[in-house]
């Protein structure tokens, strides 16, 4: 895991707790997120406990983006299990594969259903979500609740700055 947003309003709908990955296979050009890249340990987590802290979180619900989520799908698959679990509350990824790329794998496939939402295809700079393809597997999500619309949040912790969000 790369890092823990704990409130975001522009990670999908309402406000969000956002867990990023670690690590990603893709290599798309001019990712946004290129820190996030390299297989390496930022930060190591208990996935049952990080569930119930995500869980209890206040918040309409958790955003995973990355890196690549589906590039640590045992991990993925088990997070979400607990922290559906735990709360009702929705569940949204945000992944490079396409959908027929994930659904070719059984686990990757669980881990779609148990999502809200699932933002999939590979990012292409300046194209927002021309690629990409929405999956919406339990329907307490809408269409209309999801398009990007240019925001972008910028959070300054240790001397950093990291930007989140939908960049133009």
């Amino acid at each position: 895991m790369y890092s823990i947003k704990r409130s975001s309003r522009v990670n999908g709908p309402g406000v969000r707790c956002v867990v990023w990955t670690q690590g990603c296979s893709l290599g798309c050009e001019g990712c946004f997120n290129s820190a996030l890249l390299a297989f390496e340990k930022k930060i190591s987590a208990d996935v049952k406990k990080l569930a119930w802290f995500l869980a209890s979180t206040p918040g309409d619900g958790l955003t995973v983006s990355g890196g690549e989520p589906f590039d640590q799908l045992g991990p993925l698959y088990a997070l979400l299990n607990f922290y559906k679990k735990y709360c009702d509350k929705t569940i949204i990824i945000f992944t490079g594969y396409a959908f027929s790329e994930l659904k070719t794998l059984p686990e990757a496939l669980k881990t779609v259903l148990l999502a809200d939402a699932v933002v999939s295809g590979r990012y292409k700079k300046g194209e927002q979500w021309n690629n990409k393809q929405l999956l919406l597997p339990t329907g307490r999500i809408r269409a209309r609740e999801m398009p990007p619309d240019g925001s972008v949040e910028l959070a300054v912790s240790g001397g950093s700055v990291a930007a989140t969000g939908y960049p133009v």
